[in-house]
């Protein structure tokens, strides 16, 4: 059952996301019509004499596709789209009819069996129809009852071509219209692109720790960023929703060809490469030459050396939004293709939500920000070196934790035409007494990770060594192996803190909120166990997730390095305010987020996973009408889910 919220109150900012704005969660308005007499109460089915009186609410989607019954609202409808409420077997001939349909102090009377309404705000409205005989002295029947009202989140290729160019077109204006001008245009629930991709920097690129990732604040963070977004498109056009993206049917449909998807058509997303590969900017299509706010350091504590709105260590100074399909020319990344229904299954059968926290955070999600991403310009010898060492994936987590323990550093200020020598790099003045062995090794982890992934590094007389091409322990390659985890390069905006920049990060966490929204529903209706205690569980087999956090106010003067000590990252913690929405903790984010929440705007069209049907992976909605039957009929319900 999901725990009841617990009373707003006002509190202080955390002082790592002073002056940010909040968005208000308020429901749309309701333009005051008149005000409306007490609707007289009556049964669901009829009330008087006569035959019982069923009715239905649709429109152009759920005419052929209700919405789901797992869902706890008998009808269910949008906002600022056109239905239908239609009486069931109605005879228009012997009987008249009349709707009143409600919400709060507003109503609207209309006649006839089927009749056209435009509900113009969410959340629960109510509705009553009466049918009148025409002729004679028999009773009226009268039958009222509540409908829902939400947005819909469908898959991108669910959406028709009106819904999806709508969809699009409120998301380039949020790109190119600035905050100013669209709040003028559009209200005070409009934000460009540019507040979005700060508010993930200031989180994302905290050089102490990560505040929105690796750790358990990971969905409520990214859903009430998308929440706010979605907030913004509304501003500008009411009927729009978020889609989400279901790459599992990718990897299904298209396996290592996914770059066929229609995802990637120039008119939605565009592609995955760009003409210029040493630039990898979008270059093409509805997305081209989309830029990245320059100029940005009076708007944003976080830029990068160029003053561009970017990750402090992504010295790219060419402000566009840039896509890559490989890392350091290893296509991919070394991913065959997106994560499919394997990887949904594994994390949708997690019995605890620190297990899908974490789950969510990498396999189910993760590459698709790297494989789109990409990272390049680093110099043909690292270059080499990266193969070389089968540590492509690894490379830019590696340098985050070298950076964030003050290992590496970055320029702070460079200008355009000393590109060259604007790069990170690490320092041997920070190496103090510790040998570099002892630094790679057990200070950083960074020999862990790699001796992971590559059959050249070896343990031997107490100490590691890397074998150079003679066959030797080479120390000249133990340190080109550290130089090379010291410079990033240039890397693509998905696979950065300012991932917001790039269009498609926003349809891939609705995804993710997809899966975890159709285990709660499963868990309210007693068909899986799953235990909804806060946490993360902490992978061994990610090499950003240290679990530490680096004090730069407490850090060794003399060697310019932080104290990074074991604890949890601020952010992350139940009783953590959300930045932009600082009225919740992620704790009461988390109830905000329960699909069984009224108050909650929005809801998924299905929870249906056809193509894994396919392959024989049982948890679409189609795996569980057996088991809702046997346990409606008394039968046990196992503990573990499908």
């Amino acid at each position: 059952a999901p725990r009841p919220a617990a009373p707003r109150r006002p509190r202080q900012r955390s002082p790592w996301y002073l002056g940010l704005g909040a968005l208000c969660l308020a429901g749309l308005s309701v333009a005051r019509r008149q005000q409306a007499p007490p609707l007289v109460e009556s049964l669901e089915g009829g009330a008087g004499a006569g035959a019982p009186l069923d009715w239905i609410v649709y429109n152009k989607y759920t005419l052929m596709t209700p919405i789901p019954s797992v869902y706890p609202w008998k009808r269910i409808a949008e906002p600022h789209r056109d239905h239908r409420l239609v009486v069931l077997g109605a005879d228009e001939d012997r009987y008249a009819y009349t709707w009143r349909v409600e919400r709060t102090n507003t109503y609207r009377d209309v006649n006839g069996a089927n009749v056209s309404h435009v509900f113009d705000a969410v959340g629960i409205w109510r509705a009553r129809v009466t049918e009148a005989p025409r002729s004679g002295s028999a009773a009226s029947v009268v039958s009222a009852g509540e409908i829902m009202v939400k947005y819909v989140r469908r898959e991108i290729r669910s959406l028709d071509d009106e819904d999806r160019e709508a969809f699009f077109g409120a998301l380039r204006v949020v790109y190119t219209v600035p905050t100013r001008d669209g709040q003028q245009q559009f209200g005070s629930d409009y934000s460009d692109i540019a507040f979005f991709s700060r508010m993930h920097l200031l989180g994302a690129a905290d050089r102490s720790c990560d505040h929105w990732h690796d750790d358990a604040g990971l969905m409520t963070h990214h859903m009430s960023f998308t929440l706010l977004l979605e907030r913004s498109l509304q501003a500008v056009n009411p009927t729009v929703s978020v889609p989400y993206w279901d790459y599992s049917r990718d990897a299904y449909e298209y396996g290592p060809n996914w770059r066929e998807s229609v995802v990637f058509n120039e008119s939605w997303f565009g592609g995955t490469k760009s003409q210029n590969a040493s630039l990898n900017v979008i270059d093409a299509g509805a997305w081209a030459w989309t830029g990245v706010l320059a100029d940005a350091r009076d708007f944003s504590n976080i830029t990068n050396p160029y003053g561009i709105l970017r990750s402090p260590w992504n010295a790219n100074p060419h402000p566009y939004v840039t896509r890559a399909d490989n890392v350091f020319g290893y296509q991919a990344a070394g991913y065959t293709t997106f994560p499919g229904c394997n990887e949904m299954h594994a994390c949708f059968k997690h019995d605890r939500l620190s297990d899908m926290n974490e789950c969510l955070n990498g396999y189910t999600h993760g590459p698709v920000h790297i494989m789109l991403g990409g990272q390049w310009n680093v110099g043909a010898e690292a270059s080499a070196t990266i193969n070389d060492y089968h540590s492509n994936r690894l490379q830019l987590l590696l340098f985050k934790v070298l950076w964030r323990m003050g290992y590496a550093d970055c320029p702070t200020d460079c200008s355009s035409d000393a590109q060259a020598d604007c790069r990170c790099s690490c320092s041997k003045d920070k190496r103090g007494d510790l040998d570099l062995t002892e630094i790679m090794a057990n200070v950083t982890g960074v020999f862990h990770w790699v001796d992971a992934v590559s059959d050249r590094i070896f343990y031997e007389n107490a100490s590691w060594h890397i074998r150079d091409e003679g066959g030797g322990a080479s120390p000249k390659a133990m340190e080109d192996l550290f130089d090379t985890f010291c410079d990033p390069g240039w890397v693509g905006e998905l696979y950065t803190s300012n991932a917001p920049a790039d269009p498609i990060f926003w349809p891939i966490h609705t995804t993710a909120d997809r899966l975890l929204s159709w285990k709660r529903i499963l868990a309210h209706k007693g068909k899986t166990l799953f235990n909804q205690t806060w946490g993360y569980a902490h992978p061994s087999a990610t090499p950003s997730d240290t679990g530490k956090v680096c004090d730069w106010l407490a850090k060794d003067e003399a060697m310019d390095l932080p104290e990074c000590r074991v604890e949890t990252c601020e952010g992350h913690n139940a009783e953590d305010l959300l930045p932009g929405m600082p009225e919740y903790t992620n704790a009461e984010f988390y109830d905000f987020m329960d699909p069984y929440n009224d108050d909650l705007p929005y809801l998924y069209e299905n929870f249906d996973w056809d193509h894994c049907d396919k392959l024989n992976f049982t948890f679409s909605a189609a795996d569980y009408p057996t088991s809702f039957r046997e346990h409606e009929a008394g039968g046990e319900v196992s503990g573990k889910p499908h």
